[in-house]
């Protein structure tokens, strides 16, 4: 397929040939209907489900991290790589403004080079907040970190649909991320506060005031994760088939 389908000009021709376009969220959706000229009737949204039994499983594994422990300062928690478009500095910036208010600490986990972590350490210690700002390396099961974590943070410019949210949202963890395109406000409308992407005021504002308890319960996050199931992703696969079947038979 890659072979055959090379440029722009063929991807368009591809995507026009096809019965039917499935994106993972509505801003996904929207971009290939513009980008790609693909009638909107054959554009559908359907979500990347989230495995939610595995992940409130994993999430009673133990962490030996301190900050992590009973009586701790809360923790902003925030998991993702190494990427421009995360905007590390946006969030430390924020921590810092929110540290002010709001007694708390900052762990970023992920695959984060040595240089990177030492420009976002420099940029808190200016902060006056680099004892509270933390790094943990990739882990396999952050489940356990997010369930812990007083809420998860995501400073995003741009997503597509950020698994993430989901995945803390499994564990009844609050979030907290920036109105990027696409997909936080697609999951996050009415469940959690989206500043406006690049606005570390904005941002600050609203991890101290999730901190301070400004949130939807656990069962409600949990409520709102179930809706991104397996069994609701594979339903919606099946009546698209079935749907297009029928088309094809009459």
């Amino acid at each position: 397929m890659a072979g055959r389908f090379r440029d722009v000009t063929d991807t368009r021709t591809l995507y026009r040939l096809a019965d039917a376009v499935v994106a993972v969220s509505g801003g996904i959706a929207e971009s290939v209907q513009q980008s790609l000229a693909v009638d909107a009737k054959r554009v559908r949204t359907i979500h990347n489900p989230i495995p939610t039994d595995s992940i409130r499983r994993l999430a009673q594994d133990a962490v030996t991290h301190p900050w992590f422990a009973d009586g701790e300062p809360p923790v902003v928690l925030c998991v993702g790589r190494e990427a421009h478009s995360k905007d590390y500095p946006t969030l430390v910036e924020a921590f810092g403004l929110a540290r002010r208010e709001v007694d708390s600490r900052l762990v970023i986990l992920g695959r984060l080079s040595a240089p990177f972590r030492a420009r976002l350490k420099s940029q808190a210690r200016g902060l006056g907040v680099e004892g509270d700002v933390g790094f943990v390396d990739f882990d396999e099961n952050p489940y356990r970190y997010m369930r812990r974590a007083g809420l998860l943070a995501l400073s995003s410019r741009s997503e597509g649909l950020p698994t993430v949210i989901l995945e803390a949202l499994a564990c009844g963890t609050p979030v907290v991320s920036t109105d990027a395109r696409c997909g936080p406000n697609e999951i996050l409308g009415g469940w959690g506060d989206l500043p406006p992407v690049g606005d570390a005021a904005a941002l600050a504002r609203a991890l101290a005031g999730t901190l301070r308890g400004e949130r939807p319960t656990e069962e409600a996050l949990r409520a709102r994760a179930a809706d991104y199931s397996s069994d609701k992703a594979a339903d919606a696969y099946v009546a698209l088939f079935e749907e297009l079947a029928s088309e094809h038979a009459r």
